[in-house]
């Protein structure tokens, strides 16, 4: 195969994957978001906040269940992923999203008045963690998941440029935490790591989230 040839299938493939996430999110059920209010509340986490950044429930989310459908933001244009998270447990699968490929698309969740951010950041696993940063006055960013792509941490390093950032360790993924500052680090990102006690931030309580997202210097 020649050359051109190649490039012309890659870029195919690239249009072919990029169409797949073209697709409408999840629709809108309006007659959840009791449903939604209470859960996050629930969760010490903030509905006011997650309302400022578009999250909404569905049941046409990957199926028929009650979910909270959690925008992610991406560098590619027109590029629709999502995460969405069952609002009730004991749900065979937690979280849904798009088939197709994420590329580099990660949750970024602003507070409601981003003004009291301040130039800092918090890093994290899930996006429920990201709000509850948020919640506390932070920029959140979820990398859905522990073992982040290059193009994932590339854009994560491009959201962060401007800001210091703590990466919170959720106590079982301390090693992949390590890995992901140190390449955050090495892009240029001013970041430090900080082990949390609890599972994750959403799952700490209020005096260790708190304590969690301080800037010490």
């Amino acid at each position: 195969m020649y050359m051109h040839e190649q490039v012309e299938r890659a870029e195919k493939t690239r249009e072919a994957q990029l169409t797949i996430h073209n697709a409408p999110f999840p629709l809108h059920a309006i007659n959840l978001r009791r449903t939604m209010r209470i859960y996050l509340t629930s969760r010490r986490l903030s509905w006011e906040v997650a309302e400022v950044n578009n999250w909404y429930p569905s049941e046409n989310a990957g199926d028929t269940e009650a979910r909270v459908v959690i925008p992610a933001k991406s560098t590619y244009k027109s590029h629709n992923f999502w995460q969405a998270r069952a609002l009730r447990e004991g749900v065979g699968k937690r979280y849904q999203s798009p088939s197709g490929p994420r590329l580099d698309a990660i949750t970024v969740v602003y507070p409601i008045d981003p003004s009291v951010i301040e130039g800092y950041a918090v890093v994290v696993e899930g996006p429920m963690d990201a709000l509850a940063a948020a919640g506390l006055g932070r920029l959140g960013i979820a990398l859905m998941g522990n073992t982040p792509s290059l193009a994932v941490l590339n854009h994560a390093a491009l959201v962060l440029q401007n800001y210091k950032a703590l990466l919170l360790a959720d106590s079982d993924a301390l090693v992949e935490a390590g890995k992901i500052t140190g390449a955050l680090a090495a892009r240029g990102v001013n970041i430090k790591m900080r082990k949390l006690y609890a599972k994750d931030l959403a799952e700490a309580d209020g005096h260790e989230r708190r304590e969690a997202v301080k800037w010490e210097d």
